[in-house]
Order: structure tokens, then C-alpha cells, then sequence
């Protein structure tokens, strides 16, 4: 009885058991398209896909992986440094492919290093052999010498263990459906009279189980396998999924989309339930805009998992995210590769996803967005010159087609570089800048200007453009540069709110019922005349039925009657201009309606400049404190833009 005790008394806190179990199997997060799970030894990984669809490839990058060390001589590899049992069922696995990868990565290693790019050929060549010899590979022709292979592999693999000092991590088998049709064909009858049981297709797979299994006992390692995939169009009772013994309906990717073909598993429940985890790649729907590069879909199956990655196998057989196609499309292409990935753990870095940019070999912290489509927006303007140099009207227009629509456009006419390159460093990410030393009567007939130098602002996505004859002393150059990044009348929405957060200036904001109502557009347009001639203030507008929440914040709720005008700081002060409702019940397209709303936008400029003068509290975005405003006489200077603004019109 006191033995008995004394077995089930605690002896540890579960803070060290999960300590001792962690430690002793570990959980590693594979390369791409494998990172979405984080795997240990005992899980068995199913890698199903077509022929072709990479396969071979992720398994030979994870050996690749596996069979590195974390560091040799100083250079950094992240790797696991254990040895690889790799299985070729189909017979087709060419180690070659396997050598050339290699090498690589540990050239591409010590260019990360060295911060320079080197000879293509120079490479550890004493540890090119020293991974060479964990990489363990052996070749079965059919089921039957898989399972003399399997009840022998203990022995080989102790002695493997002796001779490197470290067990196995990895069994790769590829590919474990490759004698499924030879299997299919042995014949299937009961229990023979020597009770032992017949070849067939069941029994065959559940020897394989049980040696597996048994292997495992004796080697803990991570189980990857690689199959091919078989797809049907139509269901039937048999085009089951069997995964832990449960069955499920067959499984179809995007089924909101276009049908596709079902993937069914045709290998024996004994081994779909043996399966722990199962990830299903297929081609990519729709044609690539980069034909060279054939692209892939993957989908968790087992655990079932909403995410669903799209990778290219470029011309080295690296894997490339989604962004990877318009990144490596451009003229001055962007490599987005699964060596970016690795790069993570060479540099020690814990969390993932952590991006680092290479450029010439030197690693530089990467703060931008991760969404693909902005992901490509910010490493295009990243690896752009500070100042592109136009020489021809053909290289102006491609310029501007380039740039596309999400930045403003700065070209300088006649320009001298270096008047604006310290400006286009401070606003790269904001902008694009060029200089055009040549160009045309048509191109100055194109971009409006009659004198050079000059520098023209483009706004692509507000079909805006501005043009600036100087002064080009830097203080003025740079206070146009900031006031067109923005449009004439900004709309405010979340994403506009962003590009004021680093803009000081006052911002004229007028709160419409609808910013999509006719009248409203008309009153969107005198605001425009307006802003044209005051550049110090921001001029925008936003609509309650759009945005209520906003709106709230400045006292509009239903009952308020719109539009209001107020002149606010961008973060939590505004004063209200008293009467601007008033603007409703003017037709706003006659001339008088014109002239009522200017009047107003000349009372705001008289506010900015009593606010400037006085200490008046103003209100806070939230309260419902009340101010009026007071009369004041106008000032020379606001006189003066009023004018403007009316010639404007």
C-alpha cells in the first residue's frame, strides 16, 4: 500500500511537467506552406496535392531545414542540425535537387553575413558534406520492400545515432500512395487456414501502420508524407474524407465560387486515421499573370483551418507568398521568397510572421503593413530611387503609368535634382519624385505649364493637378510639397483620417446629410474654389449618413441641421461656425449661392486669425458646450483670399 502511495504522490508542479514534456518533444514551425501550424515529434503530416503541385519541393526544404545547423563559424543557418530518413516510394527523388538547394542556402547564408554578394559559386563546402551526410536516403520499389524497409530501420537508425551523435527528427515518405494500384490488384479473400491473413490493399496499409507506429516507439520523429491527390466531379457514398474515424462530406475549396473537382482520399481508413494533420495544394484558379511561374493553392483539411496561402515556384524552386507576382512583374523586380522567411529564425527572431528586407546582403528592419495588396504598395516606393530622372517624353508617361494611384506625383520641369532630393527622402513614403531634363512642347501642352522651372503636382486618385513656379528656396518648396499631398477638398473616412495625422494645419470640416446627394456635390465644388486660394487651411467633408459616429463627435446628431461648418485641430478642439446651416437654403449652384458660401470660408479665415491672437476656449470633440462666435473686422490678408477665391470662381 505505501509503494502504491508513493507511485501516485505528486512530485512535480505542472509548471515543470509541461516544462520536461516541451523540452523533450518540441514543437518547430516548418517553411512555407507548412508554417501555418506549429508541429512536434509524433504528428504525421499528409502532404496532398496533384502531379505536379511541389510536393517534393516543400519536403526538400524542410529537410534542407532540418539537416542545417543554427550556426557554423560565426554564420547564422537556423537550423535544426538532425539527421533526415527520407523514403522515395515513386522512385523519381533526384538528390541533385537536393545538393543545388543546399548550396544556396549556405551561399545565401554567408552573403547575409559578408553584406555583399560575392562569388555564386563560394560555399562551405565542409558543411555542404557535413548536412550531405544527415540527409539518410533510401529507395522502395513496391509495398513489400517498404515493410522489409520499415521492420529494418530501428537498427539502421540506432546506428545512424551512434555515429552523429543525434537522432533522426524527420521521416519523409514520397510518395506513400505510389503502389496503391499494385496493392489494389493483389487478391482479397478471407482468413486462410494457417490463420494468416491475405494480401490485399487493407492489409498491406495496416502493416505499414503498425511498423510506423512501432518505429516511432523506439525513433520519435515528425512524420511527413507526401501524395497524390485524386479529384471527382461527382459524389458518391464511397468519395469520403476519413480522418480519426469520423466521416465527413467531401471537402471543396471556395465553395461560395465556381464548383471545382472534390478531393477524395482513396487509401484505406486505417492509414487516413493514422493522419494527424493534412494540407491539400492544387493549381491556382485563373491565369497567372506570370505564366513562367506556375502558382498553387493550399487549404487545410485536418485541422480544418480558414486560411488558404497562394505560392509560385520561381526559377530556384523557391516558394513565394501572394504578393510575390506583382512584386516580381516589375521592372525593377522585388523577390518576396520563403528565404525571406528563413532569414527570421537565422536572425533569432521569436515572434512570427517578422519580415526583414535584404538589400546587397544587409538586413533592415521592415515597419510596413502586411496585407498583400499594401505589402506591394510599400515595397514598390521602398526600393524606388529617391529621385527617378526622366529623359524622354516616352519616360515621363511610363513614370506616371507606374506610379499608379495611391501616391501623389511630383515632377520637376527644368529642374535642378538636387532642389528637391533632401524633400524626396523626407516624403518618400508618402510621394513620388522625379526630374525631367527632356521633354516636349506636348508635354507642357499636356501638363499645362509655360515656363520652366516648374514643378507639377499630380493627384491621380482625385484627378487633381497643381503647378509650382517657386520661389524654390527649401522652406517654401517643402510647404507646397505638404499641402498637395493632400486633395484640394479631402473626403474624410478612415483611411483619409490617416494622411492628417502628421499635417498641422487647420482643418475646414463641412458635415453634409448625404456626400453623395446632388447637392451636396455642388457645394463639394465651391469648396474646391475655395481651397485653391487658401493652402493653409485643409478643407474636407464628410457626410452623417456615412459616417454617423464621426459626426456624433462634433454635436450632429438627426435632429442637427445640415451642413455645418466647423474649423478643427485634427485632434480633439473645433469651433463651430455659427449660420453655416444656412447654406442649405441657398441654391449653391447660382452665382449668389456661390458667393454666400465664400462669404462663410472668408468668416472661417477671420476665425483662424482670432484664435491665433486670443486664448478663446474652444469646444472639445464630445461636449456639448455651446460658444458663440464674436464679429471681428477683417484683416487686410483674409480680404485679399476672399478675393482670390472668387476669381477662382
Amino acid at each position: 500500500m505505501t509503494s502504491a502511495f508513493s507511485w501516485i504522490k505528486v512530485d512535480e508542479t505542472a509548471k515543470a511537467a509541461l516544462a520536461r514534456i516541451l523540452t523533450q518533444r518540441p514543437s518547430v514551425v516548418l517553411p512555407p506552406p507548412l508554417h501555418r501550424l506549429a508541429l512536434r515529434v509524433g504528428n504525421v503530416v499528409e502532404i496532398v496535392g496533384p502531379s505536379p503541385s511541389a510536393k517534393t519541393l516543400i519536403l526538400i526544404q524542410t529537410a534542407i531545414k532540418c539537416i542545417l545547423p543554427k550556426e557554423w563559424r560565426g554564420v547564422q543557418y537556423g537550423g535544426l542540425e538532425r539527421p533526415v530518413l527520407f523514403v522515395d516510394l515513386d522512385c523519381r527523388f533526384e538528390v541533385l535537387s537536393l545538393s543545388r538547394a543546399l548550396e544556396r542556402r549556405i551561399t545565401g547564408a554567408n552573403r547575409v553575413r559578408s553584406g555583399a554578394r560575392g562569388n555564386e559559386n563560394e560555399y562551405d563546402k565542409e558543411l555542404f558534406v557535413a548536412c550531405m551526410r544527415r540527409f539518410l536516403y533510401t529507395r522502395c520499389y513496391n509495398s513489400f520492400e517498404f515493410l522489409a524497409t520499415l521492420k529494418t530501420l530501428p537498427h539502421w537508425l540506432q546506428k545512424e545515432k551512434e555515429k552523429q551523435g543525434s537522432a533522426a527528427y524527420m521521416l519523409m515518405i514520397d510518395s506513400i500512395g505510389a503502389s496503391y494500384w499494385m496493392d489494389r490488384a493483389l487478391p482479397s479473400s478471407s482468413t486462410r487456414s494457417d490463420n494468416r491473413k491475405s494480401l490485399s490493399l487493407q492489409t498491406v496499409a495496416e502493416s505499414i501502420v503498425q511498423e510506423i507506429q512501432k518505429l516511432l516507439l523506439v525513433h520519435p520523429m515528425l512524420v511527413l508524407a507526401a501524395k497524390s491527390a485524386a479529384f471527382g466531379d461527382k459524389q458518391s457514398t464511397t468519395d469520403v474524407i476519413r480522418n480519426s474515424g469520423k466521416r465527413f462530406d467531401e471537402k471543396v475549396l471556395d465553395p461560395g465560387g465556381p464548383q471545382k473537382p472534390s478531393y477524395r482520399d482513396y487509401l484505406p481508413s486505417v492509414w487516413q486515421s493514422f493522419v494527424s494533420h493534412r494540407i491539400l495544394l492544387r493549381a491556382s484558379d485563373g491565369e497567372s499573370k506570370h505564366q513562367n511561374h506556375p502558382s498553387f493553392m493550399t487549404e487545410w483539411l485536418l485541422p480544418p483551418l480558414k486560411f488558404s496561402d497562394k505560392f509560385l515556384i520561381n526559377d530556384d524552386g523557391l516558394l513565394l507568398d501572394k504578393a510575390a507576382p506583382i512584386l516580381a512583374g516589375l521592372k525593377q523586380p522585388i523577390v518576396v521568397s520563403f528565404g525571406l522567411w528563413f532569414y527570421c529564425f537565422l536572425l533569432d527572431e521569436i515572434g512570427y510572421p517578422t519580415l526583414k528586407i535584404f538589400m546587397h546582403g544587409v538586413a533592415t528592419e521592415y515597419y510596413g503593413p502586411r496585407k498583400a495588396d499594401l505589402l506591394v504598395r510599400f515595397l514598390t516606393k521602398f526600393v524606388a530611387p529617391d529621385v527617378s530622372i526622366l529623359n524622354s517624353d516616352s519616360a515621363i508617361r511610363d513614370f506616371v503609368e507606374a506610379a499608379g494611384t495611391n501616391f501623389p506625383i511630383f515632377i520637376g520641369f527644368g529642374l535642378n535634382e538636387s532642389m528637391i532630393s533632401d524633400l524626396a527622402v523626407k516624403y518618400k513614403k508618402k510621394a513620388w519624385f522625379s526630374v525631367a531634363k527632356d521633354f516636349s512642347d506636348d508635354i507642357m501642352s499636356l501638363y499645362d505649364f509655360d515656363k520652366v522651372p516648374a514643378l507639377v503636382a499630380i493627384n491621380p486618385a482625385y484627378n487633381e493637378q497643381s503647378i509650382f513656379y517657386g520661389p524654390y528656396e527649401e522652406k517654401f518648396l517643402e510647404d507646397y510639397i505638404k499641402q498637395s499631398l493632400l486633395p484640394l477638398v479631402l473626403p474624410i473616412n478612415q483611411e483619409s483620417l490617416k494622411a492628417l495625422k502628421d499635417d498641422k494645419r487647420k482643418v475646414v470640416l463641412t458635415i453634409l446629410e448625404d456626400e453623395v446627394h446632388e447637392k451636396s456635390n455642388e457645394l463639394v465644388k465651391v469648396l474646391k474654389a475655395a481651397a485653391s486660394a487658401n493652402r493653409d487651411l485643409v478643407f474636407g467633408y464628410v457626410g452623417f449618413k456615412q459616417w454617423e459616429d464621426f459626426v456624433e463627435s462634433f454635436e450632429v446628431d438627426k435632429k442637427t441641421p445640415l451642413p455645418k461648418m466647423v474649423v478643427w485641430d485634427g485632434d480633439e478642439e473645433y469651433y463651430t461656425v455659427i449660420g453655416s446651416e444656412s447654406m442649405n437654403e441657398t441654391d449653391i449652384g447660382t452665382q449668389i449661392g456661390v458667393k454666400i458660401v465664400l462669404i462663410f470660408i472668408f468668416v472661417i479665415l477671420v476665425m483662424v486669425l482670432i484664435i491665433s491672437m486670443t486664448k478663446e476656449e474652444p469646444l472639445t470633440v464630445g461636449t456639448r458646450e455651446q460658444v458663440d462666435e464674436g464679429s471681428s473686422t477683417s484683416q487686410p490678408e483674409s480680404a485679399e483670399l476672399l478675393r482670390s477665391a472668387l476669381k477662382e470662381d
